[in-house]
């Protein structure tokens, strides 16, 4: 499957599961094809969503394209724990007028960062809460920051969550908030109470949430909390987070 998102005008991403096969890999050549009919220029986005194989003819379709357009891509963000295609796209990369970066899975929203031009003063640190918890702070824009989070959400985390989304509170006077369960292993009652309060205390400081989780539970407490905060709360599965994205940072809505 290729799920097609725009990150921005002339900035496309494409998000690839199951096999990369004959079919797809001419799919996908299509859709770029339509976006070079509108834009001379354009950056791409490929990133490896559990692909099952590919095929010797997908491979092969993936190295010649990029050259038989290389003067039309300004930048391609390959993302993918694949080291073969991170080799290939070296490769490519001496050929092309435009420049390809390899990124690791766990560096995707960096690779989505560069790739789009979210924000030319974009940084991107992280850093341990403990050694089960983690919080990934990047911002996309100015008043826009996202929190990826993994390890144990109990209260200790919820509260340096909390804390850490106060900080920026203070920068401005009101703040879009994305949060993404990027392997959440549990979370504890005190941490999920938390959690849904926060927003309702603080609900004049936010413009936009974006809840990023396939946990039905969480989805139907920010429905609730989105009836109650003068704030748009949305909540999007994993597979949808590249929409979340573009949501939350205004980049093509």
């Amino acid at each position: 499957m290729v799920l097609d998102y725009d990150l921005a005008d002339s900035t496309v991403a494409y998000v690839f599961d199951g096999p990369v096969d004959e079919q797809t890999i001419k799919e996908l050549r299509a859709q770029i094809e339509r976006k070079l009919e509108i834009h001379d220029h354009i950056n791409v986005y490929l990133e490896d969503r559990g692909v099952e194989y590919f095929t010797l003819y997908s491979v092969i379709v993936g190295i010649i394209f990029p050259l038989q357009h290389h003067k039309r891509f300004r930048k391609v963000a390959m993302v993918t724990d694949r080291s073969w295609i991170h080799l290939l796209s070296a490769i490519n990369n001496q050929f092309i007028s435009g420049d390809i970066r390899n990124y690791s899975s766990d560096k995707r929203v960096e690779a989505m960062q560069w790739v789009s031009k979210v924000n030319s003063n974009v940084y991107l640190t992280s850093h341990k809460l403990r050694p089960v918890n983690m919080f990934a702070d990047f911002s996309f824009a100015d008043n826009t920051v996202g929190y990826l989070i993994e390890g144990t959400m109990d209260k200790d985390a919820i509260l340096e969550l909390r804390s850490q989304v106060l900080e920026k509170l203070k920068e401005h006077d009101k703040i879009n908030l994305y949060l993404e369960d990027s392997n959440i292993e549990h979370f504890s009652l005190s941490a999920a109470t938390i959690g849904a309060l926060f927003p309702l205390e603080y609900a004049k400081r936010f413009n936009k949430i974006a809840l990023v989780t396939d946990r039905k539970w969480i989805h139907a407490l920010a429905a609730i909390d989105n009836v109650l905060i003068g704030a748009t709360l949305k909540y999007f599965p994993e597979k949808d987070r590249l929409s979340a994205i573009s949501w939350i940072a205004d980049v093509n809505i």
